[in-house]
């Protein structure tokens, strides 16, 4: 009985510790000829930002990402 329960103290403690979503940023870029691109990342903003801007620039056929813009980060 006594390892179910540190068993489910442990599993609750561990769950405790992952990420919350506080902590994860959904980023949406946008150019004005339609393209858009979105990237969802853990912890580290700058990261979700540069996939959404990257895959904007693709999606848009622009090499260079003049027109692609951050339009909101969550």
């Amino acid at each position: 009985m006594n390892r179910y329960f540190v068993g489910a103290m442990l599993a609750l403690t561990m769950s405790s510790m992952t990420a919350t979503s506080a902590s994860a940023f959904d980023c949406v870029a946008r150019s004005p000829n339609g393209a858009r691109g979105a990237a969802y990342g853990l912890l580290i903003l700058e990261r979700a930002k540069s996939i959404a801007l990257r895959r904007c620039i693709v999606a848009g056929g622009n090499l260079h990402g003049a027109f692609c813009h951050i339009e909101y980060c969550r």
